[in-house]
């Protein structure tokens, strides 16, 4: 890879990275990192359990590239590295890519959210209803944790979405194929996506919406897949993927008009951060509603710890960033933390279970402003 070689070693990705701001060890920075993969790719490095922890010991939440002067693309570097070592996958990440690939278990997972605390059954199964003369028909795509732990994201978007005459549709999704992809397990993420091309295609729709800036970015990796003239019906396909807060800004929507009386405050989630025009579009939602006071939190963008299966390789790190986070959003004395992300939904809802303050996307928030005009 050319990005390797074009590392100056200057630091710069230093002084952004969450993770040495935790370890402050060099193999922690982009820097190191990008030494280690280097070094592993001339055969000068075996692959060792140390280097598949540097390896994994990231969030991948681009600071490091945004800060680099010289444009290296370290994420891609550092998915590189994950794809050469997966023959090297210890046991624990072998089981959590199973249980990503095998719907059922992904259900057996939500219940267990369940006597964990982590999601209520009161929202069974999704309630559409039908649409007279819809200006667009779209899929929504919930993603796995919609699907299978925030059943209430799932039923506010589809409410809001046929609020704004917008015809809906489900489709039995399998994941996205992101958390493989961002671990390096290409192959399997190939084929959850090859499922989810058929299913989506077969539902007819105009548009992709999703509540998830990760199913986002999986969903647009899809045409990447395939080459000639089925790159080409794949990509025209794939083009119109959207976070919901996204399409509504570009499609219109009814500003609500009851005032809600809470202060808010919101965390810029890593995939959404990344976006510029997801972090206006959120914006643009919050401000929207009105009533709500925002009260900044001192590091919105701070990672929260989640990070997909950063959390279930780096414990120690990510419940220190956790912490911070928690920290952060309490000083606000905020009544509702905002964010468009259901992993950060799930992982600091846990957090702050028992304090009295509420997670929510800010589709939820909409929904609950076009409540109380009694609208849904």
């Amino acid at each position: 890879m050319d990005d390797l070689s074009i590392c100056m070693r200057c630091g710069f990705c230093q002084a952004k990275c969450p993770v040495f701001e935790e370890t402050k060890q060099e193999p922690s920075t982009a820097r190191g990192r990008i030494a280690i993969i280097n070094s592993l790719f001339k055969g000068e490095t075996e692959p060792s359990s140390g280097v598949m922890r540097r390896v994994f010991e990231c969030n991948l939440c681009g600071r490091c590239k945004e800060a680099c002067p010289a444009g290296v693309d370290t994420i891609e570097i550092f998915l590189e590295g994950r794809r050469r070592l997966q023959k090297n996958t210890p046991i624990k990440r072998r089981l959590a890519y199973n249980i990503i690939e095998h719907p059922r278990l992904l259900s057996l997972g939500g219940n267990m959210g369940f006597v964990l605390g982590l999601r209520d059954l009161k929202i069974t199964k999704p309630t559409i209803h039908k649409v007279e003369n819809p200006k667009m028909k779209v899929v929504f795509f919930p993603g796995c944790l919609g699907k299978h732990f925030l059943k209430d994201l799932v039923q506010s978007s589809i409410e809001v979405l046929e609020l704004n005459n917008i015809e809906v549709k489900l489709v039995d999704e399998d994941c996205c194929g992101a958390p493989l992809y961002l671990s390096g397990a290409d192959e399997r993420a190939n084929t959850l996506a090859r499922k989810n091309i058929e299913k989506i295609k077969a539902a007819g729709a105009d548009v992709i919406v999703t509540a998830c800036p990760t199913c986002k970015s999986g969903l647009e990796r899809y045409p990447r897949l395939f080459k000639g003239e089925e790159n080409s019906e794949i990509k025209k396909f794939f083009e119109r993927v959207y976070e919901i807060s996204e399409f509504l800004e570009e499609v219109g929507h009814t500003p609500p008009k009851t005032k809600i009386n809470k202060t808010i405050t919101h965390h810029e989630a890593c995939h959404t951060r990344n976006n510029a025009a997801l972090i206006k579009s959120t914006q643009s939602m919050m401000n929207g509603i009105h009533g709500p006071r925002l009260v900044e939190l001192s590091n919105p963008s701070s990672c929260c710890g989640f990070g997909g299966f950063f959390m279930l390789d780096n414990p120690e790190i990510s419940r220190e960033l956790k912490r911070k986070k928690i920290d952060d959003i309490k000083s606000t004395e905020a009544q509702t933390v905002l964010t468009s992300c259901p992993g950060c939904i799930m992982f600091i809802g846990r957090a702050l279970k028992g304090s009295g303050i509420r997670v929510q996307h800010p589709i939820q928030l909409l929904r609950e402003a076009y409540k109380k005009e009694s609208i849904i």
